[in-house]
């Protein structure tokens, strides 16, 4: 009784999974005209009454239907250009545990290469991957330009060699105060700077436009020394003449410095 239930429940099936095959292709055709993509389909398991046949069935997006009769693969793809290769019927075995899929099949090499174009656009990175870019990578920083030298200060006994290397003047009121701001910065050789240098103003001789008093001071720690000299009303609106001169214990330097008087 059982031999000849068998083989014709296990021909019911196949022709079912067959149906199920064609009938899925076509709804998956009709479906992927949709603006999107219809959602996977499966049937299946179903096992005959004594369990000696067992079907599968599923349908993906692009289509293409796979059905699986005791590890017999048929299935249908509506994309392909060829009648003969539009459904197939136990063409192939079918994979362990992929639902349907046959080894080395049409179907299954189609929807791989469908799955693959869809998944990321051309010439576009995948889902996930760091761009190349031409930022600078996290974390880095960058030093802008380059870094600026330390200043050194040396003291005047031990300066290697002696400038006066800038001097500034202050004019801004000086009608109203008849006072002049002028700072002298001194220098070694080596450009650093020396504190505990003497510097001193002076008239130049010769000049029309002069001071007719002295002054003196050290330099501070940045290498500078500041003056206030008066001037009187006739000097204002005429350039100013100053001697300039700066020494330490074993050098010493000058120079003529001068300022129009606003």
């Amino acid at each position: 009784m059982n031999t000849r239930i068998v083989p014709h429940n296990r021909k019911l099936l196949v022709a079912a999974a067959t149906a199920v095959t064609v009938a899925l292709a076509v709804l998956s055709a009709g479906a992927s005209l949709a603006k999107a993509d219809p959602p996977i389909a499966s049937i299946g398991p179903v096992t005959t009454p004594n369990g000696t046949a067992t079907a599968t069935g599923t349908v993906a997006p692009g289509g293409d239907t796979d059905a699986c009769v005791n590890d017999q693969h048929s299935g249908a793809d509506p994309a392909s250009s060829n009648p003969d290769s539009a459904v197939q019927v136990n063409d192939a075995s079918c994979q362990a545990g992929s639902g349907g899929q046959a080894a080395n099949s049409q179907t299954s090499s189609s929807q791989t290469s469908g799955s693959a174009a869809s998944s990321s656009p051309s010439g576009s990175s995948p889902s996930g991957s760091a761009s190349s870019g031409g930022s600078q990578p996290a974390g880095s920083g960058g030093a802008s330009g380059t870094a600026k030298k330390a200043v050194t200060t040396v003291a005047a006994a031990n300066a290697r060699g002696l400038k006066i290397s800038a001097i500034s003047y202050t004019t801004k009121g000086i009608r109203a105060s008849k006072k002049l701001g002028v700072r002298v910065t001194v220098r070694d050789a080596d450009g650093n700077l020396v504190r505990d240098a003497i510097v001193s103003i002076k008239g130049v001789p010769g000049a029309k436009n002069t001071i007719d008093c002295a002054h003196a001071a050290y330099t501070n720690s940045a290498g500078v020394a500041a003056f206030t000299v008066p001037v009187s009303a006739k000097m204002l609106g005429k350039r100013l003449f100053l001697g300039v001169a700066a020494w330490t214990p074993s050098q010493r330097v000058s120079r003529i410095g001068a300022v129009r008087l606003a």
